[in-house]
Parts: structure tokens; C-alpha cells; sequence
């Protein structure tokens, strides 16, 4: 996302920005306002599905922040329609420590590509390739492979329509 907000244009107008997050936020939304200017920040809890290391939410707990997640989206677009300069982060306990240290960890340390692998049921439809942000993903041999390090998005999973991977 850094990247991204990097090639933006800067512009006058109203600006604003949503990140989602399993909890808490950290200081994700005032670091990318330095990179690009926002009016309004919010962040906005939405249902585990980081996979790897833990559970994902039960049907309850993510009907419960579905639930709540489509109220707040109506609070926010009513605010953003309005112009309103808002700043409705959560960012939670020890922001610092997580959007510092623990972010620096996590990109030195966890983005390796190493445990990623496409089993039996793979049928090299080639859709993980060809929708990874990160461009790690390539085809040899019909079977996907990755590059040493990823963004760590899962998209490659949670899409996989064989859930080969």
C-alpha cells in the first residue's frame, strides 16, 4: 500500500481512507496519511482470515462483525457525503510496538514464501498467478510457484477454487 499511495496524485479535494483489520488498527492510517494526505481515516473490524499461525472466527463471531461492520460502513459514508474531517481508528494497546517493531518482524522475518506449495488437487487453472497482488506467484509446469517472499494475503488460498493450496 505504501507503494501505492506513493504514486498518487496530492490532491485538494476531500480525501479519505479505510483500512480493515482483525482488531486492532495500530498506527496504519496515521503512517499512510504521511504518505498520502487523508481528510478522514477509519478502520473497521472485520472477520479472521489470516490462516496461518490461528483460527479463523467462528460462524457467530463473523456474522456478529458482518453485522457490525455494515452499520459502521453507513455511519462512515453518511460522514464522508458530509465532508466530515473524522479520525475513527482503532488502534488498540501498544500501537507503537505493533505498527514499529512487530510490523518491521513481520516484513524481515514472515513473509517468506517457503511454506506455500500446491498439492495433488491442484489443476492449473492458474488463477492464484494471475490474481496476486504481489506478482509472486508464476506457473512452471502448470503447477504454481512461488518467489522467496509474498505479502502474506492469502489470496492465493482463499481463492483457490480446488483449495489445493
Amino acid at each position: 500500500m505504501a507503494d501505492f499511495a506513493k504514486k498518487l496524485p496530492k490532491s485538494q479535494m476531500f480525501t479519505f481512507g479505510v483500512c480493515t483489520c482483525g482488531g486492532d488498527a495500530g498506527l496504519t492510517m496515521k503512517q499512510f496519511s504521511k504518505l498520502y494526505p487523508l481528510s478522514s481515516s477509519y478502520s473497521l473490524q472485520m472477520p479472521n482470515n489470516y490462516i496461518i499461525g490461528s483460527d479463523t472466527d467462528d460462524e457467530s463471531k463473523i456474522i456478529q462483525k458482518i453485522t457490525a461492520a455494515r452499520k459502521e460502513l453507513e455511519r462512515m459514508a453518511q460522514e464522508i457525503q458530509r465532508q466530515e474531517q473524522v479520525y475513527r481508528v482503532h488502534e488498540g494497546g501498544l500501537a507503537g510496538l505493533k505498527s514499529h517493531l512487530a510490523n518491521f518482524g513481520f516484513n524481515k522475518f514472515a513473509r517468506s514464501a517457503k511454506p506455500f506449495f500446491a498439492g495433488d488437487r491442484c489443476n492449473g487453472c492458474g488463477q492464484c498467478a494471475r490474481n496476486c497482488p504481489a506478482s509472486t506467484i508464476s506457473l512452471r509446469d502448470s503447477k504454481p510457484v512461488w518467489a522467496a517472499q509474498c505479502f502474506q494475503c492469502l489470496r492465493c488460498i482463499n481463492e483457490c477454487p480446488q483449495q489445493a493450496i
